[in-house]
């Protein structure tokens, strides 16, 4: 079982954020008196369970632009 602290420390995030989630039912874990402590299992689902579909990829270097660009003349 985890503490909040290794629960945190395992998400990246804070002691806080780890304890609003649970209240709020979206980490679950377990409450032995005033003591919140957190199955692994639950925490890397919890991780999992928040990862983000991302952006699509695109070609390094890649542009959408079409403008042209020009050489001003300088020999003034």
């Amino acid at each position: 079982m985890l503490t909040v602290r290794q629960a945190a420390a395992a998400l990246g995030m804070s002691l806080t954020f780890v304890r609003s989630e649970a209240a709020a039912g979206r980490l679950r874990g377990y409450r032995f008196g005033r003591a919140l402590r957190f199955d692994p299992a639950d925490v890397e689902a919890y991780r999992a369970s928040c990862r983000s579909a991302g952006t699509r990829e695109t070609s390094a270097g890649g542009s959408s632009s079409t403008a042209l660009l020009t050489v001003a003349d300088r020999s003034s």
